[in-house]
């Protein structure tokens, strides 16, 4: 019983010792992982300019350039609170005509539109658990049986609720993913 002991205080030592070493190796990987995304959309971007398929002057194009240059210069340093600052002004940039807008572009400009807020998503929720956690609960419910949705729904609204008033820089971060999730969903029908 002894030695059975020793074995799980060693396997639990050693698993503590391996996370603690590899905790930065991780972060430097999701941070390489983000800016290798918008690496992607970027030069994907540039392509469909250099091809003549898209117009560098037009305001999409513009804004996905920005919003790919200032993610790959941030990737894996965004703190939850520069994530939402981002948030809320792309949200500012983006007014209800936005998504009208996308849907007037090439198909190869929508696609990489998509893209983009699918990335912005990820981003938002890479670093933290809860946000994590949120946006999750926000996928099941939008995929959940038919049947199940409403039940899904209320619950997932209460805790939505709740999570305003006891987190709410996180709730906010979730609605910002959901929004972007949504933008993502729309352009990829």
């Amino acid at each position: 019983m002894t030695a059975w002991i020793a074995a799980l205080v060693a396997v639990a030592l050693a698993a503590g010792i391996q996370g603690a070493m590899l905790a930065h190796r991780a972060r430097l990987l999701k941070a390489r992982q983000q800016a290798f995304h918008f690496h992607a959309i970027r030069d994907e971007l540039q392509y469909l300019a250099l091809k003549g398929e898209v117009d560098p002057h037009c305001e999409l194009y513009e804004f996905l350039m920005f919003t790919s240059n200032l993610a790959i210069r941030n990737a894996g340093i965004f703190r939850l609170r520069d994530l939402i600052r981002l948030a809320r002004t792309v949200k500012q940039e983006i007014p209800d005509r936005f998504v009208g807008m996308i849907e007037s572009q090439p198909e190869s400009l929508q696609r990489l539109a998509g893209q983009t807020f699918v990335a912005l998503t990820q981003m938002l929720i890479a670093n933290d658990p809860i946000v994590r956690a949120g946006v999750e609960c926000f996928i099941s419910a939008n995929r959940a049986k038919e049947f199940v949705r409403p039940i899904v729904k209320s619950v997932v609204s209460g805790v939505d609720t709740i999570a305003r008033q006891v987190l709410p820089s996180h709730a906010e971060a979730v609605r910002h993913a959901r929004d972007y999730s949504d933008i993502a969903g729309r352009l990829a029908a």
